[in-house]
């Protein structure tokens, strides 16, 4: 997940992408960077590595100092509001039905909201869009959340695990969301890998 994000932002000449580790980041190296993209993998790994502090910091650059933060399937669990998952509450989401989330994998087709257009003007004039899910999140709004979704699920993924049919179509699949200064962007695919 790590290399294949790395290489397709080096796909726009005007990102620098840099990998960040957690020792970096914990000693002030996330100051350098405008945002930081948490790659795909595992959530509740990633969390335990980031640290106390390294969380600490990741929530100061978003909403003290205005960086922007992106979630990738993993990724967007760490930055979702999900109960009982160790999390850092900034997505304004929360990821249900976390038993079944080895649902399974494949090309998903999502829908757009109006909201979709403004931050993706290339998906005017479609219906839909197709994405690599990877066991991803099941996103919901949280409780006081204020995600805005721009992508919507379509698919029904329930090929693995005794995953129950219907969890997924209509959750949302893209969305942003303001924490703080910051902004914060989820995705439960892997957008990198498409």
């Amino acid at each position: 997940c790590l290399s294949d994000a790395v290489e397709a932002l080096k796909l726009d000449p005007a990102i620098r992408p840099e990998v960040l580790d957690a020792a970096e980041l914990a000693l002030g190296g996330l100051d350098r960077f405008d945002a930081l993209v948490l790659p795909g993998g595992s959530g509740s790994r990633q969390m335990g590595n980031l640290g106390d502090l390294g969380q600490r910091k990741v929530l100061d650059f978003v909403q003290a100092r205005g960086g922007g933060v992106v979630g990738i399937c993993a990724g967007a669990y760490m930055l979702s509001d999900t109960p009982a998952y160790p999390c850092l509450h900034l997505g304004g989401l929360e990821a249900i039905d976390r038993e079944h989330d080895a649902r399974g994998h494949g090309l998903v087709r999502f829908t757009f909201t109006p909201q979709t257009f403004d931050v993706f003007p290339e998906f005017r004039g479609r219906e839909h869009a197709f994405m690599q899910y990877f066991e991803g999140p099941v996103l919901v709004p949280a409780p006081g959340g204020k995600a805005v979704p721009l992508g919507v699920m379509a698919s029904d993924v329930h090929l693995e695990n005794g995953a129950p049919a219907g969890m997924t179509p209509g959750r949302s699949f893209l969305a942003w969301a303001g924490a703080g200064r910051g902004r914060v962007f989820v995705v439960s695919g892997h957008a990198e890998s498409t």
